[in-house]
């Protein structure tokens, strides 16, 4: 370095202020921002850069000043280290150029880059090893910088080489105190009785923080592994090797998480499934014997009934009763089942079925299609369940039938119910359920025509009789009245 004067002594003391400046931070990222902002002071340089190298030798992070937010926006991605950056890269010796445009390795300069001609570069070694190189362009004045502003940053990054060394063992260092704490705290949630989404979250939380991600997810791949995604954000330097092998500690931690989680909530389903037997098996043994038992001592009013309002009376209590049976069966059958299933249209058209086999003596055939969803407060399913079980009842009784066929189909616009059967038909003077006889065949006349629908009962050619019975879905009124059952299957 020459010695002419004042000017040498102010730069001597600019050299020891940036030297002290760049020793003054602990953590890495800190030291080396200030080295670059140490050396655009030092040099008097317009801009400034620092490139940090991967374990691929090429450019894994520039740090930059110079250019405001937007300008550095409008460049897009970061350089990776080829032209003149590269210079360094593949000989990391000091490099002046007056004009880097007209230097032979030059690849010109991206869209939105601002005009620079001088250039100066210097590589950081560490421990004999490159860790990156300083960048300075355009000295202010306009002149080249000088053998003088080259022995300057030499010595600069000769200093900042100690500073990078010390805040690389300062992060390693509280890295492995984090992984030590974050350790404890991960293992003590999994022994805990915190639930398992709890656990989880606080896992991948404490995995964002040890490796400093942006974002920390788990995903679950085609053949059903489960993935930690660890993400930073673009721009940001990658993970390098104590990172990734944090990472991979991490992970396991992760797969003991959720292992824990998948176990506890195989055990809470377990735990789950024993409570609804037990509740299945006291609501069937102690509420529905009781309640059988009430209707048949009802039923055996009847008797001492003379008045036909009054057996109307007690029919309307019996059919309560029986409702109220079937209600708790479905109840019984959802505690080990999907509620949404269990109470859909098929499902209890199937119960219905499985009640009145008992009276026929066989199982009837059912084929249920049901294309759209019923609408939300809607009445249909009640009296189309009401007309199946009337129907049922009615083969039971009179048809001598030896098969029975049920059909629903619930469309766009209507649902329609046939049950057809191989008995002894109806009899010759019933033309139509709206004018035959028997409040059965009228409740189910009753329940279309509240709906908007119509229904009747016809003889089949080769015997027995078909019942088609249908309504509008837009005809559902909520909290219709329906019709009375008479005497269905209980």
């Amino acid at each position: 370095m020459s010695d002419d004067g004042p000017d040498a002594g102010r730069r001597l003391r600019g050299l020891v202020a940036a030297n002290l400046a760049v020793t003054e931070n602990l953590t890495l990222r800190e030291v080396l921002s200030q080295i670059v902002e140490s050396a655009r002071d030092l040099l008097d340089s317009t801009y400034a850069a620092l490139g940090v190298l991967g374990d691929d030798g090429r450019l894994a992070q520039f740090l930059h000043v110079g250019l405001d937010a937007d300008a550095a926006a409008r460049l897009g991605d970061l350089p990776r280290g080829h032209g003149i950056l590269g210079l360094l890269i593949d000989d990391p010796r000091p490099l002046r150029l007056h004009d880097l445009g007209r230097h032979s390795a030059s690849r010109g300069f991206p869209a939105h880059h601002p005009p620079m001609r001088s250039f100066i570069g210097v590589p950081i070694r560490v421990r004999d090893e490159v860790f990156g190189n300083i960048y300075l362009t355009d000295k202010r004045g306009g002149g080249p910088f000088t053998a003088e502003d080259e022995d300057l940053l030499v010595a600069l990054a000769a200093n900042a080489a100690v500073a990078v060394d010390h805040a690389r063992l300062h992060d390693e260092t509280t890295r492995a105190r984090r992984r030590e704490q974050a350790s404890t705290r991960i293992t003590t949630a999994l022994l805990s009785e915190a639930a398992s989404d709890e656990v989880l979250r606080m896992v991948l939380a404490e995995g964002r923080l040890l490796v400093d991600a942006d974002d920390v997810h788990l995903a679950r791949d085609a053949d059903g592994g489960d993935l930690v995604v660890v993400r930073r954000h673009p721009g940001r330097p990658a993970f390098d090797a104590h990172e990734q092998e944090t990472i991979d500690r991490f992970s396991e931690q992760v797969a003991l998480a959720v292992g824990r989680a998948r176990a506890r909530d195989d055990r809470e389903r377990v735990r789950l499934v024993a409570e609804h037997h037990r509740i299945a098996r006291d609501m069937h043994d102690h509420v529905i014997g009781r309640l059988v038992g009430s209707g048949m001592a009802v039923h055996g009013l009847g008797r001492y009934i003379t008045d036909p309002d009054g057996h109307r009376r007690l029919a309307a209590h019996l059919d309560d009763l029986d409702a109220a049976v079937r209600d708790l069966r479905t109840l019984i059958y959802g505690l080990d089942e999907d509620p949404a299933v269990v109470w859909s249209l098929p499902a209890r058209v199937a119960q219905v079925v499985e009640e009145a086999a008992a009276h026929l003596g066989f199982t009837p055939g059912v084929t249920v299609d049901v294309t759209v969803a019923l609408p939300v407060g809607s009445t249909v399913p009640e009296h189309l369940l009401g007309v199946l079980r009337e129907a049922l009842a009615n083969v039971a009784r009179h048809a001598c039938a030896r098969s029975v066929e049920v059909t629903v189909t619930c469309r766009a616009d209507r649902v329609d119910l046939t049950v057809a059967d191989d008995g002894t038909g109806p009899p010759q003077h019933r033309r139509a359920a709206t004018t035959s006889g028997g409040h059965g065949l009228t409740n189910m006349a009753d329940r279309a025509a509240a709906l908007g629908g119509a229904s009747s009962l016809c003889r089949n050619v080769s015997g027995g009789a078909t019942l088609h019975w249908t309504a509008p879905l837009g005809g559902a009124v909520a909290g219709a009245e329906e019709g009375t059952a008479d005497g269905g299957p209980g």
